[in-house]
């Protein structure tokens, strides 16, 4: 889904797709060496890492874009309180 908003110029879907085709399975991640390993967590945590960046980044934009509702205004909260 973060990758369909286009908004997420890193990692591109094939860098995703070629990091999962080299570790197919579970199994295949505990034959791996010292050094093959460290290369998988490196690449997943810059996935994860930019991925959450980008997350981040719609949010804000949703924040922007949403309509503030009148019941979420400074009178709507005063009078609830007050009248409460």
């Amino acid at each position: 889904m973060i990758l369909a908003t286009g908004q997420c110029h890193w990692p591109s879907k094939d860098d995703v797709h070629e990091m999962l085709n080299n570790v197919p399975s579970l199994r295949h991640i505990s034959q791996l060496s010292e050094g093959a390993l460290g290369s998988v967590e490196h690449q997943w945590h810059l996935i994860y890492i930019r991925w959450h960046a980008t997350l981040g980044q719609l949010k804000v934009k949703y924040k922007e874009l949403e309509v503030p509702s009148p019941k979420t205004g400074f009178l709507h909260r005063w009078a609830s309180w007050r009248f409460a």
